[in-house]
């Protein structure tokens, strides 16, 4: 069986911020390195990677030297984001991405 190459990875600038999207405002206060986190290529945490969140969206800003470039890393959104009002926004998700 011939299922061809798997899609190259999107790739992004090393100082790339995540604008989170959800339908509900976020608590800011639920966003931490526990709720929401990168992850390099070994699965390691990527340290310095800073949050903050402004009605319905979240952000994860990119380490203050920024990522490695060449490197492959995995944004992962935890259940425990919650909404203004306490509710949890996500059954958890993941973003693998390349950076230049």
């Amino acid at each position: 069986m011939n299922f061809g190459k798997p899609a190259p990875l999107p790739t992004y600038a090393k100082n790339k911020t995540w604008a989170l999207s959800f339908n509900q405002p976020i608590d800011p206060r639920s966003l931490d390195e526990n709720t929401i986190y990168v992850l390099n290529a070994a699965g390691e945490r990527v340290k310095g990677v800073k949050f903050s969140a402004e009605g319905k969206k979240a952000f994860a800003h990119a380490p203050e030297n920024g990522y490695t470039s060449g490197e492959v890393y995995t944004l992962v959104l935890t259940e425990a984001i919650k909404s203004a009002t306490g509710r949890t926004v996500t059954s958890g998700q993941t973003k693998t991405f390349k950076i230049k």
